[in-house]
């Protein structure tokens, strides 16, 4: 069966106007169905309330469109060229929802209705995906306090940080979908690719923040953060035990792991100019790949890549004690690349956690961007924790 055929046979002789009413009194149901729905649309956290679509309420949809649920996902499977290990893609009810969309997309409705009908049809679409996404990040929900230390800690690039509410956010990404929007083309054509790409798209920019919520609440948990001091014992030359301000190293910490499950904030092309002068044969696009690639591994697998941030943090602020140039930030840049350069490319520091964040640090490299002369390995290994600590005392000095 062709999508072409697919598409005929389940919206053909169906009513524009009637089709847009069915979304918007769907969407309508769902909204008012309980406290909770009406709650999670009008605030601006993520993850602390429990939201729910079920099976029935999705079937729903279905009958209300006099459409067979289970024939429906059997023509799925009939699809030619569609891949049915992609979950997001063949998962039915975002195809019903994707259908509509094209249907109204086509249809001569004023623009309008249009519009309105299209958006609605996204929200539907991106609150299943938002609620699978709860399900597999935020079960059980987190409570109210670390939400909102969670929101405090994403930047205005999140739009539920400059939007201000989960329904502000589903109605900005609902652009997505109209004429003249990003996924005009791929609406116009409509084969098998353009409606993966579409639902993939939508997953993907929903989910997203999900996961780098996610993320941050992990990094936040596993700070004890009722303890007001931590103590970095060193052996200085008088054998006296330093002590840092708790919040001093926290924030070094969060920063860190704000930065790096965030592509954007974290990758700063006038810093990776300074990192390829520091070893020579190094090349920005190459190093731009894997800091890029450790971002995505942040976002899969945050509490691998939040331990190399703490190790990093950790090892790197007890050499600058020992070599009396802390804090880093009343350094010169050039100076604090110099001692960080010195630290980093020591083969014989003994600190295991060092020793084993670097050969992390090298498998990051290797899988990223299938480097494999050793000598390029060890180079980029060195630039790697130099400028991720250099990024996030450079993002400290510019927030003050």
């Amino acid at each position: 069966m062709t999508l072409k055929t697919f598409y005929t046979k389940y919206f053909n002789n169906k009513s524009a106007k009637k089709v847009r009413d069915i979304v918007i009194e769907y969407w309508n149901s769902l909204m008012i169905k309980n406290h909770n729905t009406i709650e999670w649309l009008s605030s601006p956290y993520i993850g602390h309330i429990k939201i729910t679509i079920t099976d029935s309420e999705k079937e729903d949809l279905y009958h209300m469109l006099d459409i067979n649920p289970d024939e429906f996902m059997l023509d799925i499977r009939r699809i030619k060229g569609l891949v049915q290990s992609r979950k997001v893609s063949t998962e039915p009810f975002n195809i019903l929802c994707i259908l509509i969309m094209k249907y109204l997309y086509d249809s001569s409705l004023p623009e309008k209705q249009k519009r309105e009908a299209l958006q609605t049809t996204f929200y539907i679409m991106g609150y299943r995906i938002i609620v699978s996404a709860y399900s597999n990040y935020f079960e059980p929900p987190i409570d109210l306090n670390l939400a909102k230390r969670v929101l405090d800690m994403m930047s205005n690039k999140y739009d539920i940080k400059a939007l201000g509410s989960n329904m502000a956010v589903l109605e900005s990404k609902s652009k997505m979908i109209l004429p003249k929007g990003v996924l005009d083309k791929k609406f116009k054509r409509f084969s098998v690719d353009d409606m993966v790409y579409i639902a993939n798209a939508i997953s993907g920019y929903l989910r997203g923040t999900i996961k780098s919520a996610k993320a941050l609440t992990m990094s936040l948990k596993e700070q004890n953060e009722a303890v007001d001091t931590i103590s970095i014992h060193l052996d200085t030359d008088d054998g006296e035990t330093l002590k840092i301000a708790m919040n001093t190293i926290s924030e070094y910490y969060n920063i860190g792991k704000q930065l790096i499950i965030s592509r954007d904030d974290f990758i700063n092309n006038p810093l990776i100019d300074i990192m390829v002068t520091i070893l020579p044969g190094v090349d920005d696009k190459v190093l731009i790949k894997i800091l890029e690639h450790f971002s995505r591994e942040a976002l899969d697998n945050p509490r691998g890549a939040f331990d190399i941030i703490d190790t990093i943090v950790d090892g790197t602020i007890e050499y600058l004690f020992k070599t009396n140039h802390y804090p880093p930030y009343d350094e010169s840049l050039p100076a604090l690349v110099k001692y960080l350069k010195s630290y980093w490319s020591n083969s014989k520091v003994k600190n295991p956690y060092i020793i084993d964040t670097k050969k992390r640090i090298q498998s990051i490299i290797i899988s990223g961007v299938g480097i494999k002369r050793k000598t390029d390995i060890t180079k980029y290994s060195i630039l790697v924790p130099i400028y991720i600590f250099l990024r996030i005392v450079l993002y400290k000095k510019m927030k003050g």
